[in-house]
């Protein structure tokens, strides 16, 4: 083969493996967007105060189009609210509506396992005395607390030092649901508390409420670690004459 052949040859080899690869950068086929759905805990940071606060929230993902109305909010004059939204490959834009009318505008884009997001966000408030506001985000997505390995303690605040152990077997659906089994095994209240209860809550992002339909009414709200192996917060109990206090919970 002579040097003008072997030119010609080399560069349509060259030519037609840059495309096969995607022209050297230029997609070779459909986009893939990001799977963003689950629990996520959004921390956020104003580049004007260095004011920090959360927003957390379950995230429902049909194709590109994001939602969720399981949303609570640290950050603005709402307690909780709604969210809108879309994906496009790792790119991220939301809107979050809180119940008194202000919002959270958040782009962000979403690192190569979909565990974790980073970007910005601006924030319109209305009915308090926080201010309009922009800055940074960052935010974890928090793995569901599924799972028939938890036990746990609670500690009394209304009547101390009484403390009494429990169980839990709790299974979660694709919109952040929990049911499942709570037992109480430790030798304080569980006399009088029903030794298997049925309970039903919710997940949203780091944070964790669910309630048994008993007499006893025991309620339980806490916050998870990042790993969701560890929940801890508060539970009140209308037998053992109104008890309330803290619980903490684990799993392997």
């Amino acid at each position: 083969m002579d040097s003008g052949l072997r030119s010609l040859f080399a560069t349509a080899f060259w030519a037609a493996f840059l495309a096969g690869c995607g022209g050297g950068g230029s997609p070779g086929g459909p986009m893939s967007n990001a799977t963003v759905a689950g629990s996520w805990h959004e921390s956020l940071t104003s580049t004007g105060s260095g004011r920090k606060s959360t927003v957390d929230l379950y995230i429902l993902q049909n194709g590109t189009t994001l939602s969720s109305n399981r949303v609570a909010l640290g950050a603005t004059c709402s307690s909780n609210g709604t969210m809108s939204g879309s994906v496009s490959g790792d790119d991220v834009a939301m809107t979050i509506t809180g119940i008194n009318g202000d919002t959270i505008n958040v782009t962000g884009t979403v690192s190569e396992n979909s565990s974790s997001m980073s970007g910005s966000y601006t924030i319109k408030t209305s009915g308090c005395d926080l201010s309009d506001d922009m800055g940074t985000l960052s935010a974890t997505l928090i793995p569901p607390v599924q799972s028939s390995s938890w036990s746990g303690t609670i500690t009394s605040t209304r009547y101390p030092p009484n403390t009494d152990t429990f169980t839990a077997n709790i299974r979660e659906d694709n919109s952040g649901g929990l049911s499942g089994k709570l037992s109480f095994t430790g030798p304080y209240c569980s006399s009088v508390l029903t030794p298997s209860v049925s309970i039903s809550g919710s997940q949203t992002g780091a944070l964790i409420g669910f309630s048994d339909t008993e007499a006893d009414g025991i309620g339980i709200f806490g916050a998870i670690n990042a790993s969701a192996k560890s929940i801890s917060g508060l539970y009140g109990v209308s037998d053992c004459s109104g008890d309330n206090g803290t619980f903490t919970m684990n799993r392997p």
